[in-house]
């Protein structure tokens, strides 16, 4: 073959090869990973997957019943505390909404930030949740990847709706 017979041949398979490796239109963008899951469930609120380590003791404060840690795998201790009120064992949440943030609250000889959150209008389920200090937390895991861990559930199902959701109005008030 001569040389100029060469380039079309050459050419024209490189002109197949593209227009058979893009995608038609008929093709869907590539699969999503899987929704996460609770991995521990209550009424009105869960904790999704993806703590590497989650804890449960009982509360001695005579307001709440438990005290939830959750911690991430590279930094165990940026935890997240989570003090939840009996009142989330019996009926849906309605809506996570943010009661105030509390900064340096001192507990366990550790300074925290101390956010509220009410997730049901009768004030029956009020969480307390506790996050490091900023600054004494350089990765901050509990707060950029452990709370979008907890979730409301307003129905069965708990939907995506993650307390992550409120980090716009919580940061200002850190």
């Amino acid at each position: 073959m001569k040389a100029t017979s060469w380039k079309i041949v050459s050419c024209f398979a490189a002109i197949v090869m593209v227009v058979a490796c893009a995608p038609t239109p008929s093709q869907s963008a590539p699969a999503a990973a899987p929704p996460s899951k609770c991995e521990i469930r209550f009424s009105a609120w869960c904790i999704a997957e993806g703590a590497y380590q989650i804890s449960r003791v009982l509360a001695s404060d005579g307001v709440h019943d438990r005290i939830w840690t959750l911690s991430g795998r590279f930094r165990p201790d940026s935890k997240l505390v989570v003090f939840e009120p009996n009142g989330c064992n019996a009926g849906y949440a309605d809506k996570a909404v943010l009661l105030g943030v509390e900064k340096a609250f001192r507990w366990q000889d550790r300074q925290w930030d101390r956010i509220s959150v009410r997730l049901k209008q009768d004030a029956s389920c009020d969480l307390k949740i506790l996050v490091p200090v900023a600054a004494n937390d350089p990765m901050e895991w509990s707060y950029s990847s452990g709370l979008p861990l907890i979730r409301t559930c307003t129905k069965v199902e708990c939907p995506a709706q993650n307390l992550g959701d409120l980090k716009s109005q919580i940061g200002p008030k850190r």
